[in-house]
C-alpha cells in the first residue's frame, strides 16, 4: 500500500516537473521528490509503524503479538505476525495506560494458558480481514486452544 502511494506520487511529480509551463511548480515537484525520497529512504530503516487513530488508512491486520515493550509516555511497541506474511510488522501504538494495563493482563492470561497472544481492532465494515484503530482501544486476548481430535473407539 505505501509503495503504491510513493509511486503513484512519484508519477505525478514527474509529469508535473516535465510538463509544467511555470519554473516555480518544477521546482515545487523537485522539492516533493526529494521529500518522498526521504521518506522512503526512513520507512525502509524498520522503524515502527506509527498507527494513527482515525485516518482512513490506519488499518492493521489481526495477528500474533511476538514482543511488545511498553514505553510508558510515548507508546506502547508491539512486533505483530499477521496471517498473510512470515516476517513480524513493527508498530508503535499511541500511548494509553488502559491499554497498556490490557494488553500486560492479556500476556500474563496467555502465558498462564500456554497459548499466543493476539491483537486486534475494530472490526471494519467492508469485512476485508482488515481492522482499523478508530475510537475503540485494540483488544489483547489469549489464543483459544485448537479443538482436540475427535475420538476413536478402540
Amino acid at each position: 500500500m505505501v509503495a503504491a502511494i510513493f509511486a503513484a506520487a512519484a508519477l505525478v511529480v514527474g509529469a508535473a516537473s516535465l510538463f509544467a509551463a511555470a519554473d516555480w511548480l518544477k521546482a515545487g515537484a523537485y522539492c516533493v521528490l526529494v521529500a518522498a525520497l526521504a521518506a522512503v529512504w526512513w520507512l525502509s530503516l524498520g522503524q515502527p509503524r506509527p498507527v494513527l487513530a482515525g485516518l482512513p488508512g490506519a488499518g492493521i491486520p489481526a495477528g500474533t503479538v511476538g514482543a511488545f515493550l511498553v514505553d510508558e509516555p510515548h507508546a506502547i511497541y508491539v512486533w505483530l505476525l499477521t496471517n498473510d506474511t512470515h516476517a513480524p510488522l513493527s508498530l508503535a501504538l499511541p500511548w494509553n495506560e488502559r491499554d497498556a494495563t490490557a494488553l500486560h493482563d492479556a500476556a500474563q492470561a496467555a502465558a498462564k494458558m500456554h497459548a499466543r497472544l493476539e491483537m486486534r481492532g475494530a472490526q471494519t465494515a467492508g469485512g476485508n480481514g482488515r481492522h482499523i484503530l478508530g475510537s475503540q482501544s485494540p483488544t489483547f486476548y489469549p489464543a483459544p486452544n485448537p479443538p482436540l481430535p475427535p475420538k476413536t473407539r478402540p
